[in-house]
């Protein structure tokens, strides 16, 4: 099964009411990023209050999918501020749905994402954590 399919049986499987929903993405790290020369990347998770920001450089194509939003839901979640708190690459597709990833030395994770556009993204960027699950 591919990365997409699993992530999006994930949000799927917890198809319950709009509170267990909210749960869910409290649960989990969400992220917004830009791409278009300068990468940025703000992910939260709001259950532990921990916070991680990335900077770097990074293209999309068209521009018109330079912002992103998601939630990571598979890889090595738990090393997930590991992924984002040091250099490390992000790559993206969307037909409006799609996935993106985050991958370092020390894992990788990723989710179902969404986008404005239709396109692909990737970047190269430096991160910091800070919260209790922070390292």
């Amino acid at each position: 099964m591919s990365p997409l399919a699993r992530s999006v049986d994930t949000v799927a499987a917890n198809n319950g009411t709009l509170q267990q929903k909210l749960d869910y993405l409290k649960s989990h790290p969400v992220f917004v990023s830009f791409n278009e020369i300068v990468a940025l990347q703000l992910t939260v998770k709001w259950s532990t209050k921990t916070v991680c920001g990335n900077w770097g450089v990074g293209a999309s194509v068209p521009p018109s999918k330079a912002v992103t939003v998601g939630v990571y839901n598979t890889g090595n979640m738990n090393k997930w501020t590991d992924i984002l708190s040091s250099w490390g690459y992000s790559f993206g597709s969307n037909l409006f749905l799609g996935y993106a990833m985050s991958t370092n030395s020390s894992g990788t994770i990723g989710g179902p994402s969404a986008s404005p556009g239709i396109g692909l993204s990737g970047s190269y960027t430096w991160g910091k954590c800070g919260g209790p699950e922070a390292n």
